[in-house]
């Protein structure tokens, strides 16, 4: 190896990333707002979150690591301006392991058409079903946006992290001490096994507590996250709709009157999956139906789900020439979301002992 020659790449290496590494920062941070605005429209929440550009030491580190070739040492990267993927990086921690599901739709969702996915891995792929150790899911990420205030970030990328926060308790503790050595791991074969065991039983947890989180939420008549989530992203028909609607109300709705006048509303408002659908949610109006106890069927839920939404739009959206009834109690109801004074300007809508 030209030592002299390595040298001089490693140190124009070095002052490339000094003047790079603020676009780095600023791409980190780039990413995570997108990601967590989107988890915010579709109520998903994080334990937390973080973005950092590599500190230059850091990055000179990586730059001039080597690994052994033979009977010698070479550069691991050769071009590392192009060859690192993590110059900027975006960390997201859940609770659970049924919560990461919902974050990779996310990040798939956001970034259809910019993952590398060669660059991309599920660390417990990488591991197979017999061994254990670091699990994580990382995406690398090329910025690509018409922004003008963010152009400039186009074409860098970003690593993304998604771990729960056990996973990311051990990575945090052992990860750099045990994969970033500078040119070989010499750790003692004993140690090693014991810090992987202790991945596996870290593992374990995170299962058993997701299994225990599960029951008691079936038990508590909570939403089942996880089956919420896998929910999200199916087109609308009558099995999902039923899904959707016995998870938001906790079972307590009656069958479908006419489901082909809810598809034909759900049409006219745009709304194909149930993630579109769930978008015009408002949770509070939802908690106060299931606590009046009110009887109601699935058209009934999602009409009434779209009046508080955009009562404009509904309107404009249902058949005229019908008189759209509702009762005092859902009345009253709808009255502590949106003016019905306002409302009652479609002279198609009445209440129930209007009509008697």
């Amino acid at each position: 190896m030209d030592c002299d020659n390595t040298k001089v790449r490693i140190e124009n290496f070095r002052l490339w990333y000094e003047s790079a590494q603020p676009n780095y920062e600023a791409a980190a941070k780039y990413v995570l707002n997108r990601i967590l605005s989107y988890l915010k429209t579709q109520k998903v929440s994080v334990a937390y979150s973080g973005s950092r550009a590599k500190t230059i030491d850091s990055a000179y580190e990586k730059a001039k690591k080597q690994i052994k070739v033979g009977n010698r040492y070479e550069l691991k990267y050769s071009d590392p301006k192009n060859e690192i993927m993590d110059f900027a990086g975006v960390r997201i921690v859940v609770y659970l392991p049924s919560e990461i599901d919902a974050i990779c739709s996310a990040v798939e969702q956001l970034f259809v058409n910019n993952i590398r996915k060669d660059d991309s891995e599920n660390k417990a792929d990488r591991l197979g079903k017999d061994k254990v150790g670091y699990l994580s899911i990382h995406y690398v990420i090329e910025i690509n946006t018409d922004q003008p205030e963010h152009k400039h970030l186009n074409d860098l990328k970003c690593e993304i992290q998604i771990r729960t926060v056990l996973q990311d308790a051990w990575a945090q503790i052992f990860h750099d001490r045990v994969y970033k050595g500078t040119i070989e791991n010499d750790t003692n074969e004993t140690i090693e096994r014991k810090i992987n065991l202790l991945s596996g039983t870290l593992e374990l947890i995170d299962n058993q507590i997701n299994e225990i989180v599960a029951y008691y939420d079936s038990k508590n008549g909570n939403l089942d996250l996880k089956s919420y989530q896998k929910l999200l992203n199916d087109p609308i028909c009558e099995k999902s709709l039923t899904q959707y609607c016995n998870l938001l109300m906790q079972g307590k709705v009656e069958k479908f009157y006419s489901y082909e006048q809810i598809k034909n509303l759900l049409d006219a408002f745009g709304i194909k999956t149930i993630r579109e659908l769930d978008y015009h949610v408002d949770n509070g109006f939802i908690q106060e139906l299931i606590a009046k106890n009110i009887s109601i069927t699935f058209d009934r839920l999602i009409r009434y789900i779209l009046i508080v939404s955009d009562y404009n739009k509904f309107f404009d959206c249902i058949d005229k020439s019908k008189k759209f009834v509702i009762n005092e109690a859902i009345y009253e109801l709808l009255d502590q979301f949106i003016d019905m004074k306002t409302v009652s300007k479609y002279k198609f809508l009445k209440r129930e002992d209007e009509t008697n």
